[in-house]
């Protein structure tokens, strides 16, 4: 059942790693909004970043094909100033996206302006690229 989290952050996180480690993998989507969830809670909370960027990288493992976890990473990172590691994840969250999501994707990346650019494929050779660092 879905609950509303208020008061300390270190609260939410206590809550969201019970729902977490209670969760396993035959649970799917809802572990998975959880996993961000719980990345996200860290993420808000000053001092917390290098935890949330662990929590989305161990998500991604948990759901390598899916791409929400490298995404909210490489927005983590990009925003922690580490921009070629958030590249990296950038380009991962690119590759996995669904094409229904690609657009979206692709917005989140452009709007960092420093991640790679948009995915285009054309024929002859022609691809999507990006600035190396």
């Amino acid at each position: 059942a879905a609950r509303v989290l208020l008061g300390s952050p270190s609260a939410a996180v206590a809550e969201l790693r019970g729902a977490a480690g209670s969760a396993g993998p035959a649970d799917g989507e809802p572990a998975l909004r959880v996993g961000l969830a719980l990345g996200k809670t860290l993420a808000e909370w000053p001092g917390h970043g290098p935890e949330a960027v662990d929590a989305y990288g161990r998500l991604g493992e948990g759901a390598p094909k899916d791409f929400r976890p490298p995404l909210a990473k490489g927005v983590l990172l990009r925003s922690l100033g580490r921009p070629a590691e958030a590249w990296r994840a950038l380009l991962q969250a690119r590759f996995l996206a669904p094409p229904e999501e690609r657009g979206v994707v692709e917005a989140i990346i452009a709007a960092g302006g420093d991640g790679p650019a948009p995915l285009t494929v054309g024929v002859g050779g022609g691809g999507g690229g990006g600035k190396m660092e």
